[in-house]
């Protein structure tokens, strides 16, 4: 992706890669232990649940997301608690700094959740694993760790030109 390219700083490109490959929550990033992102194949997040327990997600991550974890975990300097996204003073990143880092890159109107949405729109939009043009919205349900497809839904182009598209190529 090219703005990772751009990016200098070792722990910066690591959450920008994590923010645009994963379709992680902005509480899921801030939360990430240094354990979660060691296996090969998934990530797994604790999130509080209103009832008061503990929610485990399974994230899957694309081989280009492996590749940078790959090459930027080794060089981060993990402090207090093992937590990967920290800010200048080593204590775990608040959800407001972690808007920070994406306004620093993305400019003033992104946040983490607008890129969140942009990887859902791509899962349902780029046909992941579909020959026939077909979207996966089920894919795409289960990446962004949604209950429903009406809260997948949320996140699909609904522009006038995306329609003209569909209607074209399938009319």
């Amino acid at each position: 992706m090219l703005v990772l390219g751009g990016i200098d700083d070792v722990e910066d490109r690591m959450f920008i890669a994590t923010v645009l490959y994963g379709g992680m929550r902005v509480g899921e990033i801030v939360k990430c232990l240094k354990r979660d992102l060691l296996t090969d194949n998934i990530m797994v997040r604790k999130t509080k649940v209103r009832e008061g327990g503990v929610k485990y997600r399974v994230v899957l991550m694309c081989d280009k997301y492996k590749e940078i974890r790959d090459f930027c975990l080794p060089m981060l300097r993990l402090r207090k608690d093992d937590h990967v996204f920290t800010n200048r003073y080593g204590y775990p990143l608040s959800r407001g700094g972690a808007n920070h880092r994406v306004k620093k890159y993305f400019g003033d109107y992104e946040t983490c959740h607008t890129l969140r949405k942009t990887i859902g729109n791509r899962v349902c939009g780029n046909n992941v694993g579909l020959a026939d043009g077909e979207n996966d919205y089920i894919a795409a349900m289960l990446y962004l760790g949604h209950k429903s497809l009406a809260s997948t839904f949320t996140y699909l182009d609904t522009s006038q030109a995306y329609l003209e598209n569909a209607i074209n190529k399938r009319l």
